[in-house]
């Protein structure tokens, strides 16, 4: 139905329509009958737009079973309309051999499946809300480490080893993130990005602060690998919990050593008087 007057309780605005997802179950014919009652029709896709749209909306609102859509061939065998206009579908977003047009197994109404689906196991859902959890964080600190980097380039801070140290940090963060969206993809799970916050703000003063800022950030990113591992181990997903233990838990602890050993040196040597030549000798030793 239209959005034009907002959309009633329980529906979602799209593109100028109210959409409503539901789990009742429901032969095509009384799905069918059911929206009409309420003033609609079953969702129309004109677009690939729309039908990425009603995947992603499905996933987020747990809907496991197929949905019926508005598109049948009832009245013209092998040529689909639409409802809500009667207008041919143009366009195809047809699962492996669909649409079946052999004999008795022939069917004339039209679901939405989850083919991404199809090679999923022993992957439960907590897991993948974890490993969403995981990319966020990835891309929130990789910005956050973006941010500290392009600080120390500037013209009136000029401490290069700092610029490379954060933007290695970025850099590495970022490609976790990847990592970790390709993993989600070859288990069959289902990535869910979400906004990036915006970078803490601030003077770093005259390093350490900055470095102690890295610490802490590294160490909430093994904390969350940690959950996800214990997640993984609860579910009994070897798969998962070999995957983060041997290409990022390793890792990440040896980010936190180093981190903790460049804060110890760096403020030995601002307690020197030489306080300034201190923080140049260290910055160029991280080049």
């Amino acid at each position: 139905m239209s959005s034009g007057n907002g959309c009633p309780h329980g529906y979602m605005a799209y593109t100028g329509s109210c959409y409503l997802f539901s789990r009742e179950k429901l032969t095509w014919y009384h799905a069918s009958m059911k929206c009409e009652y309420m003033g609609g029709y079953l969702a129309v896709a004109n677009s690939a737009h729309e039908n990425s749209y009603f995947k992603l909306m499905s996933e987020k609102l747990s809907i496991d079973d197929e949905v019926w859509i508005g598109l049948n061939d009832v009245l013209f065998s092998k040529i689909f309309i639409w409802e809500g206009g009667y207008k041919q579908c143009k366009w195809w977003d047809w699962f492996g051999k669909e649409p079946i047009t052999d004999g008795a197994g022939y069917r004339h109404c039209v679901a939405m499946g989850k083919d991404y689906k199809i090679i999923q196991q022993n992957f439960p859902r907590l897991s993948q809300k974890g490993i969403n959890k995981q990319i966020s964080q990835c891309l929130d600190y990789s910005f956050q480490f973006l941010a500290m980097s392009q600080y120390f380039e500037r013209a009136d801070v000029a401490l290069p080893g700092f610029q490379k140290l954060f933007f290695e940090a970025s850099e590495r963060e970022r490609k976790r993130a990847l990592e970790l969206i390709s993993y989600m993809n070859k288990r069959g799970g289902f990535v869910e990005l979400t906004e990036i916050s915006l970078p803490v703000a601030d003077n770093w003063n005259n390093g350490v602060s900055a470095l102690r800022k890295a610490l802490d950030l590294s160490k909430r990113i093994n904390n969350r690998l940690l959950s996800l591992v214990d997640v993984a181990t609860k579910k009994q997903d070897p798969h998962l919990k070999h995957f983060l233990e041997h290409n990022f838990l390793d890792k990440q602890i040896v980010v936190i050593k180093q981190l903790g050993d460049y804060i110890t040196q760096l403020t030995k040597l601002l307690n020197d008087n030489r306080a300034g030549l201190g923080l140049y000798l260290f910055d160029k030793s991280l080049l």
